[in-house]
């Protein structure tokens, strides 16, 4: 599991250290406190040869679709924001502890044509190398059709990182019923047989519900005292955004790794208080589980009512391999404050007023 982290030059951080990572960990801020750059930064560290760059470059979805020349022009545009003050020039990089193990990962933009001898077309690209040896593999993205795709060269390959599955949800996921990568999963996770497991772990935070089902045109639950299948719509937000994160954390895939890192952006949209307590309820039970010990949760708000929910749970279930960090930006500074189990009712008192 992840133990510390330092990034430099990516996002909007010059350079931030986090150490003392726990089992849990909440990131709490106003906005553009780079709560969200600590979580990308995470989400690369955790599986370097195989993100998905839709999670790191912000707003690329959007010009699918698009003119050729309007795509790769805006490409080029969103991939200078990974960089601190879009400065391509100082090294951008990441060095973390996981697993004991220290490794660093060096983020450069670069111009390529060599590797795409069927076009003579010159594209500006990330390139990453894991520093145990120089140069040991590099990742590019390149455009194919209205898809960035990840193409790697390889000259050796004497290392391999420890095996970590990673999943970082951002809001537009967490509440998204309809996508399709919600129903693959669904439909993996009903085919494998683990359906009664996802029924097991939504009753958490709902245990009217008996089943789900999907029809192709939405998911419906069955509920104790309804004779007729409802709309999952029909449930409270909090509900829901257990059932996707439900689909998410039992996705096959993710059982094949050793170890799981699973990232949460912005988790109080659309909660209310109380909802928020049932989600923290549903989050410490999936990670005090047995079957999930080599499981990891970074979460990031920038409500007090999610770090008041977060420290009335982590109190009544007595979870102490927790952290919450407080991220403050000072003109270009970054100023991070921990507080272990022990801190955390003076974190609320110190967060009084609302932070964003």
């Amino acid at each position: 599991m992840f133990k510390n982290i330092t990034i430099q030059n990516f996002r909007g951080i010059e350079n931030l250290t986090i150490n003392d990572f726990g089992k849990v960990n909440l990131f709490v801020g106003k906005n553009n406190s780079c709560k969200t750059s600590v979580l990308e930064a995470l989400y690369i560290a955790s599986k370097p040869t195989g993100f998905n760059p839709y999670n790191i470059i912000r707003g690329a979805k959007k010009y699918e679709g698009k003119t050729e020349e309007l795509y790769k022009d805006a490409l080029k545009d969103l991939i200078k924001t990974i960089f601190y003050n879009s400065d391509k020039s100082e090294e951008t990089s990441i060095d973390y502890t996981f697993d004991n193990e220290n490794h660093k990962i060096v983020i450069e933009a670069i111009c390529v044509k060599e590797l795409f001898q069927a076009s003579s077309q010159t594209f500006e690209g990330i390139s990453m190398g894991i520093d145990t040896e120089p140069n040991v593999f590099q990742i590019y993205t390149q455009k194919e059709g209205n898809t960035i795709h990840l193409v790697a060269t390889l000259k050796s390959f004497p290392y391999i990182q420890t095996e970590s599955y990673s999943e970082m949800i951002n809001a537009d996921k967490a509440s998204d019923l309809g996508s399709p990568d919600l129903i693959r999963l669904y439909n993996k996770i009903t085919i494998s047989g683990n359906k009664a497991e996802l029924i097991k772990l939504i009753k958490i935070i709902d245990n009217t519900i008996e089943d789900i089902e999907f029809s192709g045109v939405g998911f419906y639950i069955k509920q104790k005292s309804f004779k007729n299948l409802l709309k999952m719509e029909s449930l409270g937000d909090g509900a829901i955004k257990a059932f996707i994160y439900s689909c998410y954390l039992l996705d096959e895939q993710q059982k094949k790794f050793s170890k799981s890192i699973f990232l949460i952006d912005e988790i109080e949209n659309g909660l209310h208080y109380t909802a928020q307590k049932k989600l923290w309820d549903w989050l410490f039970e999936i990670a005090k589980k047995e079957e999930n010990k080599n499981i990891q949760i970074f979460v990031t708000t920038h409500s007090i009512d999610t770090v008041r929910a977060f420290t009335q749970v982590a109190k009544e279930k007595n979870e102490k391999d927790i952290r919450l960090f407080r991220l403050e930006k000072y003109d270009d500074e970054i100023i991070e404050t921990k507080y272990n189990y022990e801190d955390l009712e003076t974190a609320v008192e110190e967060m009084n007023l609302d932070p964003r």
